[in-house]
Parts: C-alpha cells; structure tokens; sequence
C-alpha cells in the first residue's frame, strides 16, 4: 500500500501527543511583537553548528534511540547554512545510501521576520524506511526528523537576536512552551502527500532553539511506505531592541532619558527534549 493513499497516520509531538494528520490544517499565527523595528538580518544564524539526527523506533519506544536506529547511522553536526550534506548512509540499505540534508533561511513573509526551512531526503530517491526494513526484528513503528535535540547533540540552531516563534502553541494550557510549524512529508518523488502544524520547536537555551517531529501509520511498520523525506519552515520574528538611553545636555546638565515608548518586554521557556 502506498503511503500517498494512506487514509490516517500519526504525528507525535515532543510530548508524545498524537497530531491530527488532516492536510491543510488550519494554523492561526502568533501577532507581530509590537514596538521599535529590528531587522531580519539581526537573525542570521550563519556559521552557528548545531545538531541533525533520523531516527527510526519501535512501539512504545518512540524518541528513545537507545529503543532504536539513527537511520542516518548517527547524530550529524551541521554548519548553517548548507544544503544537500550528507549527514550519513541509510542504517535500512546493505550498500550506501546517503541521506541528504538541508538548511537555509529567507527573509519574511512579514517584516522583521525571518524562515528557516529543514528537509531530510535520500540522495537516489529511494524510501527512507525500505521494504523488509526492521529495528532488532521488530517493525519500524515511527520515525524522527530532530534538529538540537538529545538525540541530536542537544545542540540547537543560534540566532544572532532575541526572537520568538511566529507560531501558534497547540497546547497553551499544558506546553506553552512548545510552538507548531508546518511540516510536509513527501513521497520519493516528491509529491506532498500529508502536511500541517507538526514541527514541534521551543527556545532550548539563550537565542537558540530545536525541533522535532515524528510520523507514525495505522499499519504499524512504515516499511515499503514510500516515504521519501520531510520539510520543516520555522518562521520567527525578530524582538525589538531594548529600551534605549539618551543622554540630553539641559542647561548644562547631562539628564538621562529612559525612552519607555520601545520597550518590550518578552518571556522565553526553555525546553529540554
């Protein structure tokens, strides 16, 4: 059975919540943060190293590597940017099989924002989770996209600017701190056959943040599914600068100002996955 016909899978989240998989689901974003304009560029995370890993697991072992098999042999150090690196030959194949990475950024949509897009894929076009494929004899049940997690180095993408996720918190009332951006996984032709609000990131420490997102089917073994890749698009937006002081000659004193009109004040949680 193909995966493109596939009637239901599921997403699980960093917390182990099962996502609906209906594509084009409906994602409200997060408002602008108000106040004095920081540009995008303030954002670019180039040069900064951070961690990539694919990961396939079994039944109720889902995120634990230690459970499972870093499809792409192990963790992976990246340099932003960079596109189609190999970050290691596919565990499922007897002979090589490079698994291809890519990170880049683009300014926008909106102003003071800027969008990080992953993607995860086979260099030859082959399925990531191939026929026969299993963990230890047992069936593939899911598998992982992560980017500076634990599994990943639990080294996260830095930007070079405070910033939030320009993302809504599916679960506000019990993980405010996680954010959902959208996420397609395609076939290995690259056709789109399921997408929707299910990279899961959040601040990991000062300026720098990971994601995760997995996909499970109804069958139980993605084996012989078709799976060509994913592609994740975190937006995030720019803080306005702090408060700023001037200093004014009046009469011959210096006073100083404290301009309130661009202060913006912003909590960030820090997550460890």
């Amino acid at each position: 059975m193909a995966i493109s016909r596939l009637a239901l899978a599921t997403l699980t989240s960093l917390v182990g919540s099962p996502l609906l998989t209906r594509a084009g689901s409906d994602v409200t974003p997060t408002p602008f943060i108000p106040g004095s304009p920081a540009s995008a560029s303030l954002l670019d995370p180039t040069g900064d190293t951070f961690g990539t890993v694919v990961g396939g697991f079994k039944e109720d072992a889902f995120w634990d590597l230690a459970e499972g098999v870093a499809i792409s042999e192990a963790a992976s150090e990246q340099v932003f940017p960079t596109m189609n690196a190999t970050i290691g030959n596919n565990a499922f194949y007897p002979d090589p099989e490079p698994i291809l990475f890519t990170a880049t950024s683009a300014p926008g949509p909106g102003p003071n924002q800027l969008t990080i897009t992953f993607e995860w894929r086979m260099q030859n076009g082959l399925e990531l989770v191939p026929s026969g494929a299993n963990i230890d004899g047992e069936p593939v049940y899911g598998i992982g996209f992560e980017v500076g997690t634990q599994n990943a180095l639990g080294d996260g993408l830095r930007l070079g600017h405070p910033f939030t996720f320009d993302h809504p918190a599916l679960f506000p009332e019990t993980h405010p701190e996680l954010f959902y951006a959208p996420l397609e996984f395609f076939d290995t032709k690259g056709e789109t056959f399921a997408s929707g609000p299910w990279f899961v990131v959040s601040v990991r420490s000062e300026n720098e943040f990971s994601g995760r997102s997995g996909l499970t089917v109804a069958t139980g073994n993605l084996a012989g599914l078709n799976l060509g890749g994913a592609r994740a698009q975190v937006t995030i937006t720019a803080v306005p600068e702090p408060a700023t002081f001037t200093l004014v000659v009046v009469g011959g004193a210096l006073i100083l100002r404290y301009n309130r009109r661009h202060c913006s004040t912003s909590t960030f949680a820090s997550v460890n996955v």
